[in-house]
């Protein structure tokens, strides 16, 4: 099934994410994905139809509004692994727990993907849901090139794993970076919480 979540609270305000799930013929949830892209803050994504591609991915139409700046509305189309990945292998980490689980709270998992990347650097990240998550984009001589924020949605009940990290893939939009070596940064309350490097060509 395919759709958009509405979540937010008064402090944080409303969030609106894509959303993909598999569900077994026995009615368990099998997995759940979130997707947003990231041209500004403020943007509703909305997944309105699905289909199965012959390699047993999806694609799948929508649209994302952005509710500030122009162009108001833009078509979005995605296509997905099996898993419902945009980023190779977020299967593997997806449900996966620390063996300490004191620990597992604060686990967090970047991938990033195409890299080097041209136009749009997908980025699958993980982490403990709720609260703001904030990125900053840093160049090799620690200038910053770019800033956006998310939210990772209520953590889903998937098929044996309740209270596990919750996790978002970010499409965000880097074509006019430079050529270079350049550093994508998670930052919670101030801190960095996870750091991964990407070629931009």
């Amino acid at each position: 099934m395919a759709g958009n979540l509405i979540e937010g609270t008064p402090e944080d305000g409303l969030y609106f994410d894509g959303v993909l799930a598999k569900i077994s013929s026995d009615g368990v949830l099998l997995w759940k994905r979130y997707y947003q892209h990231i041209p500004s803050q403020n943007t509703r994504h909305y997944i309105n139809d699905l289909a199965q591609a012959p390699d047993g991915g999806f694609i799948m139409v929508g649209e994302v509004r952005d509710t500030i700046n122009a162009p108001r509305q833009q078509g979005w189309l995605l296509k997905v692994d099996e898993y419902g990945c945009l980023v190779p292998g977020c299967e593997l980490v997806s449900g996966v727990k620390s063996s300490d689980d004191s620990k597992s709270s604060d686990d967090f998992t970047l991938l990033l993907y195409p890299n080097p990347v041209g136009e749009e650097l997908q980025v699958y990240f993980s982490g403990p849901a709720g609260g703001e998550h904030h990125f900053r984009i840093l160049d090799a001589q620690g200038r910053e090139w770019r800033r956006f924020s998310t939210r990772l949605p209520a953590s889903p009940d998937v098929a044996g794993h309740a209270g596990r990290s919750s996790e978002v893939t970010l499409l965000v939009e880097v074509e006019e970076l430079p050529a270079g070596v350049y550093y994508l940064q998670c930052l919670r309350q101030g801190t960095v919480v996870a750091v991964e490097g990407f070629v931009k060509r």
